[in-house]
């Protein structure tokens, strides 16, 4: 049995590096090999601070020793806990400015250092005393597949792959530009023209975290302009995306232990429990929407690992009524902070479990425990918010903490007003229920999947439906695992009624399904097993291939997916890496041309971020009208979300029909040129999201009027424009 385990163990890495590569040659300019050389190198510089980063939550859940003693999956709960600790401890240290100033990099290395300390200590005991030997399931060689994929996925610039996701919009503009501000900044804290920094934001302080242990450079030098996780060739951009690939890995091993509690919660047997959590695991990791999300620098998969370790909490039977209500409350709140939707989406669930496998008097006990727990893992980020906006979830609930406008924090009644009708969908009841199979054919968008029949779900929901039916007609004698089967269906169906009424619809909202979708999968393989399991029967290789084969086919699923990016190109630009968004890979080339030559060469390239940071004098400041995505630009910009104050906007209500004042305005914020992206106005407007008073023909009589054109690019509907000064305001000039 140890020889077959060895073989898989190396069949596993021999499929993850052989996926790795194959991956990395497609639609690349690049050969196989260089394609493979670009990727391990991305592993080994841009790896190492992650990498550490997950070890030492690892370590640092070992602090948690005596609240899982006498669990059933002491481990799990180890680095569920551990990684709650460390993502709160990131985001705590951020926001006191520990990490700021000289020692500030010593503090950030030395939390990370003790608990990888911690890790390699338990790690050396456990090797010295015989109890640990690496090993995978026969369908981890599948999910190596995935694997491979989520790497390499992960080692491309942000703000190229996946359409579903706009180039990763999320992330330009707050994932990976909040860490960026908070870096200039030397603390975590929220800022006004960016609504998404008052969110709890921990996997961004995750990220903030490894910039500050980098050593990333606030200053420019005269190697690179650019700064912070930019500077250089951007390597810290892809250690972001590679943490979130990390958590990813996490979240699928997190789902597998919750597959094999459920299971032997439901009186399996250990050989079929760890099949159960083998596939749930598996199919974790598979899944395109985990992939896609999964290798950008965005906090979903934090939310599903530590909404997976609490539903390993919320099945053990090893743990006290109070013990595992205040567990599973600290990981619910800490999966909150992670991204608030996980209050309901993980929350509900978790509730659902614990409520359902415990016993009336016990709930009352619990349900306090749990609840203060939370609270208590919350209230940094209550206590910061009302600290800076006298509304402690600021930008929700302005009813409740109205400011002297109508707004609430430092928004408007107007503000709030656009930010709810945002974020509600306005269909109606059939509408909702029509987008959970349907295609949105009223998306501004264009016309998509939501809902269930998404195609980066792959057979994630129909393998759900099988199975739940196969528990049930084949656990009709075993009332345990009927039990366990229904609250995972209760669960399922709560997440899908909060999704309907209480979000706006978007597909990636149905990623906490994950969790318990997966662990009913597992747990309806487990069942279709014969009552006496033996490996060598006919029916017991049928249950095997055909789980295989399901998993197979959602590994081809994601690999069609990425196959499918950029017109068939997703390496397009894989070797040049986010160097070549910033420039910084061009530096050497343009600093060898003349003033002009260089101009003329920006301009052919096309991108605008590129010719602000190369072209522009010192002392420029650039104002990104309905552009929220700086995170490439060296020069100093001015910009601001859709849901926030809108520089020009304000400037517009002030003097209406004046767009003169209105450059005069911009200039006495600093604000030297102007990029202008009609492409990106349009789709706002489309979308409802804009500032009223910023409409295309006041942008247009504004250029036409007040500004000059410095460059453009029409075919994209961008243009660099500079504010013409008025009489009025070069009269008040010295």
């Amino acid at each position: 049995m140890h020889g077959l385990r060895r073989v898989i163990l190396v069949a596993g890495g021999l499929v993850l590096a052989a996926s790795a590569v194959v991956f990395a040659s497609l639609g690349g300019p690049h050969g196989v090999v260089l394609g493979a050389l670009v990727v391990i190198d991305r592993l080994v510089v841009a790896g190492a601070a992650p990498l550490a980063y997950l070890v030492a939550a690892v370590g640092l859940g070992r602090l948690f020793a005596p609240l899982v003693r006498g669990s059933v999956d002491a481990l799990a709960l180890q680095v569920g806990l551990g990684l709650a600790g460390l993502l709160s401890l990131s985001h705590l240290l951020g926001w006191l400015g520990a990490f700021n100033g000289t020692v500030g990099a010593g503090v950030a290395i030395a939390v990370v250092g003790i608990g990888c300390v911690l890790a390699l200590h338990q790690g050396f005991d456990v090797v010295r005393g015989g109890g640990w030997e690496p090993r995978i399931s026969g369908f981890g060689v599948i999910g190596a597949v995935g694997l491979g994929l989520l790497l390499v996925a992960a080692c491309n610039p942000p703000g190229t792959l996946w359409g579903s996701e706009f180039g990763g919009y999320d992330a330009l503009s707050y994932h990976l530009q909040l860490p960026q501000d908070w870096l200039a900044a030397g603390r975590i804290a929220p800022v006004h023209h960016n609504v998404y920094s008052y969110l709890p934001g921990y996997v961004e302080a995750a990220f903030y975290h490894m910039g500050v242990m980098t050593y990333a450079p606030m200053r420019a030098t005269g190697d690179s302009q650019a700064v912070g996780l930019v500077a250089g060739e951007g390597y810290r951009l892809i250690s972001c995306q590679l943490l979130h690939a990390g958590l990813t890995l996490v979240a699928a091993w997190m789902v597998g232990r919750a597959g094999r509690a459920v299971a032997l919660r439901g009186g399996l047997s250990g050989e079929r429990a760890g099949l159960a959590g083998a596939v749930a695991g598996v199919l974790t990791l598979v899944t395109p929407w985990n992939i896609v999300v999964g290798s950008l620098a965005y906090n979903e998969m934090g939310l599903v690992a530590l909404f997976a370790c609490a539903m390993v909490v919320g099945v053990d039977e090893g743990l006290s009524a109070a013990g595992r209500g205040a567990i599973a409350g600290v990981l619910v709140g800490a999966a909150s902070c992670v991204k608030p939707t996980a209050l309901l989406f993980a929350g509900v669930p978790v509730a659902v479990v614990l409520l359902g496998l415990s016993s009336m008097r016990e709930w009352v006990k619990m349900t306090a425990v749990g609840a203060g727990a939370g609270v208590l893992v919350l209230a940094p980020w209550l206590v910061r918010n009302w600290l800076t906006s006298a509304n402690p979830v600021f930008p929700f609930a302005a009813g409740w903490f109205a400011n002297d406008i109508g707004g609430t924090g430092h928004w408007t009644a107007e503000r709030v007003a656009r930010f709810r009708s945002g974020h509600t969908f306005h269909g109606s009841l059939l509408d909702r229920l029509r987008m959970l199979v349907l295609i949105d054919s009223q998306d501004p968008a264009g016309a998509r999947h939501r809902g269930m029949m998404h195609a980066q779900w792959g057979l994630l929901f129909p393998v759900t439906l099988a199975a739940g039916a196969v528990v049930f007609l084949r656990g009709r004698g075993n009332h345990a695992v009927v039990r366990v089967a229904a609250l995972l269906c209760v669960a399922l169906l709560a997440q899908l009624g909060l999704w309907l009424f209480a979000t706006h619809l978007q597909s990636r909202f149905l990623i906490p399904l994950m969790v318990p979708a997966a662990m009913l999968v597992g747990l309806g393989v487990s069942a279709l097993l014969p009552l006496e399991s033996r490996q060598g029967c006919l029916h017991h290789k049928v249950v095997m291939a055909a789980a295989a084969l399901v998993l197979l086919v959602q590994a081809g699923y994601s690999a069609a997916v990425f196959r499918a990016e950029l017109d068939g190109k997703p390496n397009l630009v894989l070797v040049a890496g986010p160097g070549m968004f910033s420039g910084e890979l061009l530096r050497e080339e343009l600093m060898g041309m003349g003033e002009q030559e260089r101009r003329a060469h920006l301009w052919n390239l096309g991108a605008p971020e590129v010719f602000m940071n190369f072209a522009l004098p010192r002392g420029s400041r650039v104002y990104l009208l309905s552009r929220a995505t700086p995170l490439y630009a060296s020069v100093p910009v001015l910009y601001n979300t859709t849901w926030d104050a809108w520089p020009l906007g304000d400037a517009i209500r002030e003097f209406p029909g004046e767009p003169a004042r209105w450059s005069e305005r911009l200039r006495e914020r600093g604000v030297t040129h102007v990029l202008v992206d009609f492409s990106e106005l349009r789709r706002l407007t489309r979308s409802g999201s804009i500032d009223p008073a910023v409409t295309e023909a006041a942008v247009t009589d504004w250029l036409s009027e007040a500004a000059e054109v410095e460059a453009g690019w029409p075919e994209a509907g961008v243009f660099l424009v500079r504010p013409l000064a008025t009489a009025a305001s070069l009269g008040d000039r010295p």
